[in-house]
């Protein structure tokens, strides 16, 4: 099987790197109560099911070859390397470390304090890229492709298919990401052929892909919880908006301002509030956390999501070039 390598920051090795290893190979353990004996986590068990069946603790590491990797993916990986600098120079810490995890999936340099917050508030889903984020940049591939190209030829859709699946890949790959961009791609199709477009078969069939291409990916959290919550989403959204709709119609009346704003927090809160159906009970297994506000917490924080993703990928674009000038951003950013 393959081999989890735990090593120093620093030095950093790139992509394509061929490096020789001196060290002793090790199982991975189980954790186990030392008061009940019972298993607390089956760290073996949980990569077993990622194919990897040993570690091996800060080895002697030489490097032996460079430039072996794919070109395509080193240039993806070069790419992302230089976006993420691009916000580390325009952005102050610790606001360029959460542009870099929510624009790029890079969640790795958040400050731990600031996960635990997410965590605690049961937002934490918010900084681990998922559909909703790829939903923003496909919306602004498509918003943009319509305002240069037209409806003409479809070339949006085809721009917004590229952009959807380079993004995918330059954030990381993971479970969320892939399905989301799968079920984007059909909606895509759907549209460039004039089908109609369902949810629920959409979802079936990414799945469907994704355990084809990795049976093991079935067994991972991210996997599960990804589609769970796609899934309440689609099964109780409409049942929760209508009753939310309900009760502010019959509390505000038919019309007015405030009817319209109560309208679209009770929307919020029913996406929310239909995905964390479905994920609790995983939630609860594989982290044993739960936040009661947590869709509250996510209903104030969505709104914010997009300016930022917008702003991020501005900062990080500009400063390829004009640093000066991706300050303006950076600052709208900030």
């Amino acid at each position: 099987g393959q081999l989890l390598v735990y090593a120093p920051r620093y030095p950093e090795y790139e992509y394509g790197d061929g490096l020789l290893l001196t060290g002793m190979l090790e199982d991975p353990p189980v954790f186990v109560s030392q008061t009940t004996g019972e298993i607390e986590f089956d760290y073996a068990g949980y990569l077993a099911n990622q194919g990897v069946f040993s570690v091996m603790a800060y080895p002697e590491i030489q490097v032996i070859s460079e430039g072996n990797g794919n070109p395509f993916m080193t240039g993806l990986y070069s790419l992302k390397k230089k976006l993420s600098l691009s916000l580390e120079r325009v952005l102050p810490e610790p606001g360029s470390s959460l542009a870099c995890g929510v624009l790029l999936g890079e969640r790795h340099k958040i400050p731990q304090d600031i996960q635990d917050n997410f965590s605690r508030s049961g937002a934490f889903h918010l900084l681990a890229i998922s559909g909703f984020h790829l939903g923003i940049v496909a919306a602004m591939a498509l918003g943009v492709g319509r305002f240069i190209f037209g409806r003409r030829g479809y070339i949006y859709i085809l721009l917004a298919f590229l952009v959807i699946w380079l993004y995918a890949l330059i954030a990381g790959s993971g479970a969320p990401v892939i399905r989301a961009a799968i079920m984007a791609s059909i909606f895509l199709l759907a549209e460039l052929f004039g089908r109609q477009k369902n949810a629920l078969p959409a979802l079936a069939l990414a799945a469907s892909i994704m355990v084809a291409v990795d049976p093991k990916i079935i067994n991972t959290a991210s996997f599960q919880m990804s589609f769970a919550a796609m899934a309440g989403i689609m099964l109780f959204y409409s049942g929760l908006r209508s009753i939310g709709r309900q009760l502010i119609v019959r509390w505000t009346g038919e019309r007015g301002r405030v009817t319209a704003f109560s309208g679209l927090v009770t929307d919020g809160l029913a996406v929310s509030m239909a995905a964390t159906i479905f994920v609790l009970p995983l939630t609860l297994h594989y982290f044993g956390l739960f936040s009661p506000l947590g869709p509250l917490v996510t209903l104030l924080l969505v709104p914010a999501m997009m300016p930022v993703m917008v702003t991020s990928a501005l900062v990080a674009m500009l400063g390829l070039f004009w640093p000066a000038v991706a300050m303006l951003p950076g600052w709208l950013c900030w």
